[in-house]
């Protein structure tokens, strides 16, 4: 797995993951915010969010979509 990028909350980073699922991409959320429970937790470290090294270029290139939407 490759970190993408790290989103300053779950929110942000859970519609890029469906953003990227839709595409085709299987990716992944890790966060130190006790799965959602403590958001708080998430605004030290932020919200990774990792995809498989076959896919990290692709997704690259969906990110740069996204975040033009």
């Amino acid at each position: 797995m490759r970190l993408v990028h790290t989103f300053g909350s779950r929110f942000e980073a859970e519609q890029f993951v469906a953003f990227l699922n839709g595409s085709g991409v299987e990716a992944m959320i890790i966060s130190d915010d006790e799965a959602g429970l403590l958001p708080a937790l998430s605004y030290q470290s932020g919200v990774k969010v990792y995809v498989h090294e076959d896919d990290f270029s692709k997704t690259i290139k969906l990110m740069n979509s996204f975040q033009d939407s």
